[in-house]
């Protein structure tokens, strides 16, 4: 079974490669929440079991100086573990912004170009080149604080928004075909 690394809003943009997607991507969802869950409260009691208050107040990355007073000689694994979760993510974004390109060029929201594929590889090729296209343009035209501030509000934004629209169908669309409950 093939399997992707995806945070769970972008799971169901993988659909299609999913061996039985009605019942993988909402377990898969479920699983992946608790564990982050139980992970993140674990790290922040630990946080609270080590350092004081105002040492976690005064800090600039309390992971770093959580691990400075836990095991000073292993300090450095913390921002390469930061790293390689930065990467993950990003991994996963490109693969949905591909993904969303594609479907929108094969439903006929975007140019039909864009649900072309590699004849050789059979991958997304033109909606990819879209994708890294305007991030390299965002990229050129802004500095990175500007554009993680712009990338993080509006997509949580557009998750809020994906949100309310769920339960507005729900009410006004309860006849709709969902294919996740």
């Amino acid at each position: 079974e093939r399997r992707q690394n995806l945070g769970w809003h972008q799971q169901p943009c993988s659909r299609k490669e999913i061996k039985n997607p009605t019942k993988n991507i909402p377990r898969s969802v479920i699983i992946s929440v608790s564990i982050v869950t139980v992970f993140y409260l674990l790290v922040n009691v630990s946080y609270f079991m080590v350092l004081t208050p105002r040492e976690i107040i005064s800090s600039a990355a309390v992971s770093v100086t959580w691990a400075n007073q836990v095991m000073p000689s292993f300090a450095w694994i913390l921002p390469i573990c930061v790293a390689v979760s930065v990467f993950g993510a990003l991994n996963s974004g490109i693969f949905m912004l591909g993904r969303l390109n594609y479907a929108g060029g094969r439903e006929g929201h975007m140019p039909a170009i864009l649900s072309m594929l590699n004849v050789h590889y059979l991958t997304l090729a033109p909606a990819m080149i879209l994708s890294t296209t305007i991030a390299s343009i965002l990229v050129i035209l802004s500095d990175l604080l500007s554009l993680t501030n712009y990338f993080g509000f509006s997509g949580q934004l557009l998750i809020g928004l994906t949100c309310t629209s769920l339960i507005v169908l729900r009410y006004k669309e309860p006849n709709l075909h969902r294919p996740f409950k």
